[in-house]
Formats: structure tokens, sequence, C-alpha cells
């Protein structure tokens, strides 16, 4: 149970949660904090939930060019791979309900003194 810390593969991940178990989550659609927050307009529908996502293996998807442009040899042997798949636990509880005026105060710069 490992947080994933690659940029941007939590959010390819919560966006396959949301794809695959929309039903579960009454359509309510989420937030993501790009760390470890998901925000919600209103409750879902259970304060815990688990869910799991297999996924293809994320590569940075870097890769060095020839001096043409044109993929490398050992590119051209990556592509030839079987894709390895991943299998991720997503788990989310219930934290806090965050007050609408408190977002209005952050947004015009006032302080809060709970949020």
């Amino acid at each position: 149970d490992t947080p994933v810390d690659a940029k941007g593969v939590g959010r390819k991940i919560l966006g396959q949660v949301y794809e695959i178990y929309k039903t579960e989550l009454a359509g309510k659609r989420f937030a993501y904090d790009g760390e470890k927050r998901l925000f919600s307009v209103g409750p879902l529908p259970h304060n815990k939930l688990e869910f799991t996502v297999v996924m293809s293996e994320v590569g940075t998807g870097n890769r060095s060019p020839e001096a043409d442009g044109s993929p490398s040899e050992s590119d051209r042997k990556r592509s030839r791979r079987r894709p390895h798949t991943k299998t991720y636990k997503v788990a989310t509880n219930f934290d806090a309900k965050i007050p609408m005026s408190a977002i209005a105060n952050a947004l015009s710069g006032h302080e809060t003194k709970h949020f």
C-alpha cells in the first residue's frame, strides 16, 4: 500500500476509478489535489470506499530519437515488449465537510479560523 509518487499517475488512476465505479460513486464527480485528497460537492455514498484499478504500466514517455528524429533501436525493442499491468488499490475515507463560505473567504484573500 504505497502512495503513487510518479507525477500524473494518480490523476490517471482516479480517472479510471470514476469511469469504472461511477455507479458506486452515485455519479458524484470529484477533484483530486494531486497528492492524497479528493474533494466532492456533497458527500460520497459511503464514508469509506475501496476500489481496485488495473492499468497498463505508465511510462515516462522518454524516448531517445536519433539525429533524424526516428526512434532509436532500444526504443523499437521497448515498443515490442508486452505491456505490463499494475494493480492499484484506492481507498477513500471521509475527512471533513468544508463550508462553502470558507472557500469563498480563501478565494477573496480572507483567512478563516478552521480551514
